[in-house]
């Protein structure tokens, strides 16, 4: 998989156990023409799937890090906007999803059994999966970055007795679209049930002006000090000047700072609503931040 105007390294994997990193700051356009040539002529080999997949993560499964989790609700909040809510099959905690308006409609028409004339995005990709003898043998929410949930899609074939498994990374909102049409097993880590878990109704609508709204996150902003602005432009610099493996590891930085410091994600990714004037998102990340303040407070009066 190749990005011509970038020219900038992309990871492709070729089958589950082969991993085969292309950097196209070493792939000149002619040598492109020619592959692609080469491909044209040899249609009738045997070809090799290739996947492209954005930050790849191991691909073992252990159960133990995991819990089993269920739909319990799609639906439109008006302060919070479109949500789906995984319960937590071991607790009686959700775990809150933000999704897209068509993501949201997808899974509510599938949840229904609501028929389509035509097959929709999910259904095309269903139908490809089975049509390449694949299914969905389960999802899982494995990691929260920032304020971004991380999730992954397992799609296993088998052939004479001989199982393949192939693992995608994936939006949570795609990856629960695939659940739900092959009725596949839903697993969150544990890791992320225990930082987003919320009673039931924790989301529920309140009644806030948009001045309301932009002065208390502004307020509560101003007790946080980001560390990954440096970081950030040392990033920016290292893109501009193609230094493509320094901001990598930049980037990894930052992603790193972002998944230990869940305050300062939750901060940063605040400010990034309030910027996009997105104010339902940003009053309800604010009330998760004063929840976590709260939550530290406590914890720390029971340790003294």
């Amino acid at each position: 998989v190749l990005s011509l105007t970038t020219r900038k390294p992309l990871r492709a994997v070729m089958a589950p156990s082969t991993v085969r990193v292309v950097s196209l700051s070493a792939v000149s356009s002619a040598a492109v023409t020619s592959n692609c040539a080469t491909l044209g002529a040899s249609r009738t080999r045997r070809q090799r799937m290739v996947v492209a997949k954005a930050n790849p993560q191991p691909s073992d499964f252990d159960l133990s890090n995991y819990m089993e989790a269920k739909i319990a609700h799609v639906r439109h909040t008006t302060a919070y906007g479109h949500m789906m809510f995984l319960k937590l099959v071991e607790s009686n905690m959700e775990l809150p999803v933000y999704i897209g308006e068509y993501e949201c409609a997808a899974l509510v028409k599938e949840i229904n059994k609501s028929p389509a004339e035509r097959p929709m995005t999910h259904d095309l990709m269903k139908n490809t999966v089975e049509a390449m003898g694949f299914r969905v043998s389960k999802v899982c929410v494995t990691a929260l970055i920032g304020n971004t949930y991380h999730a992954s899609i397992h799609y296993l074939k088998t052939v004479d007795g001989v199982s393949e498994e192939v693992v995608l990374d994936a939006r949570p909102s795609d990856a629960m679209n695939m659940a739900v049409r092959f009725q596949a097993m839903i697993y969150v880590n544990k890791q992320v049930a225990a930082k987003m878990g919320q009673a039931p109704g924790a989301y529920e609508h309140k009644e806030e002006s948009k001045g309301e709204i932009v002065a208390s996150v502004r307020k509560a902003i101003l007790h946080f000090n980001d560390p990954t602005v440096m970081y950030k432009l040392q990033m920016q610099v290292a893109i501009e000047e193609e230094r493509y493996d320094d901001a990598a590891q930049i980037r990894d930085k930052i992603d790193n700072i972002l998944s230990t410091n869940r305050q300062l994600g939750i901060r940063v990714a605040m400010e990034t609503a309030l910027n996009d004037e997105r104010y339902a998102e940003a009053a309800a990340l604010r009330d998760e931040l004063l929840r976590l303040q709260q939550q530290s407070k406590h914890q720390s009066q029971a340790s003294d």
